[in-house]
């Protein structure tokens, strides 16, 4: 991960609550249902937990900045997705026939973030080495044309230093409140998206905030999504890896690019590398 590893700004309490990475690739067309049953056995004793959702339908760099992952239903009784979790459900693969996810879930107040370095980066090395020595024992294919995304979804509440829309700027420096005459009055709702390039023609950044009902407690909060989209240099191992890091590090900084001063102090920003 290099020397810019270092550099990286810091939180010791991120309002991060989901972080995921995709890996889509051409479709394995000998997939069919029961090879689900046949890769859930060899990881069954880390994730005992399953459900069976409809595929993702839209590629992973056809997405706007802003909108929702598209989820549609197919009539291909072959065309769906798993979900395989670990006994706390928090840590989640989801697989379909061009498509492998590693998601880590905050479920309950006490969850920590695991940190990438530590925790998100090996296990998700060690699932998709794994789900690709699967692929290629079970002759389904090769695992080719692959794209990358990489998604960190954060929680603001309005105990996080805001109490009303009125003094939104002071916490996302995109967003100015400014209007020309001054004639409207504090908004009741405030959302915004922006897509930035990565260095090298390495992909974009799709920057989204929006407010949300939380589902656990029903509090309305701010949801703002960082999703790096891209193409790894080829579909070797070493190659996704280093995109990865390269799509995690503009998320760092996209994060606290976006954010203000003020926020960062409530996450109690350090200057050392741990996100």
């Amino acid at each position: 991960m290099g020397n810019r590893e270092l550099n990286l700004p810091d939180f010791v309490r991120p309002p991060l609550i989901e972080t995921a990475i995709a890996l889509e690739f051409a479709p394995l067309t000998k997939f069919k249902i029961p090879h689900f049953g046949i890769y859930w056995e060899r990881i069954r004793s880390e994730y005992p937990e399953f459900d069976v959702r409809p595929v993702i339908q839209t590629g992973l760099d056809e997405v706007p900045p802003g909108t929702q992952i598209n989820i549609e239903i197919n009539n291909d009784p072959n065309a769906v997705r798993c979900w395989f979790m670990d006994a706390t459900k928090s840590q989640l693969i989801q697989v379909q026939n061009n498509r492998f996810i590693n998601n880590w879930r905050k479920l309950a107040e006490a969850d920590q973030y695991p940190r990438y370095k530590d925790k998100i980066r090996p296990r998700f090395k060690k699932e998709w080495a794994r789900f690709r020595e699967f692929v290629t024992e079970t002759e389904l294919g090769e695992l080719s044309s692959v794209r990358g995304e990489m998604t960190y979804i954060n929680h603001i509440d309005f105990d996080d230093g805001w109490e009303n829309y009125k003094g939104i700027s002071s916490l996302f420096p995109l967003w100015s409140g400014k209007t020309s005459a001054g004639f409207l009055p504090a908004p009741t709702n405030v959302t915004f998206a922006a897509s930035y390039p990565i260095e090298g023609s390495k992909g974009s950044l799709a920057i989204s905030l929006h407010p949300v009902i939380r589902l656990g407690d029903q509090k309305k909060i701010l949801q703002l999504t960082l999703v790096a989209r891209g193409r790894p240099d080829s579909d070797s191992d070493e190659d996704i890896l280093a995109w990865l890091d390269l799509a995690r590090e503009w998320i760092v900084r996209g994060f606290a690019d976006v954010t203000s001063p003020k926020l960062h102090a409530i996450w109690e920003r350090k200057g050392s590398a741990r996100v």
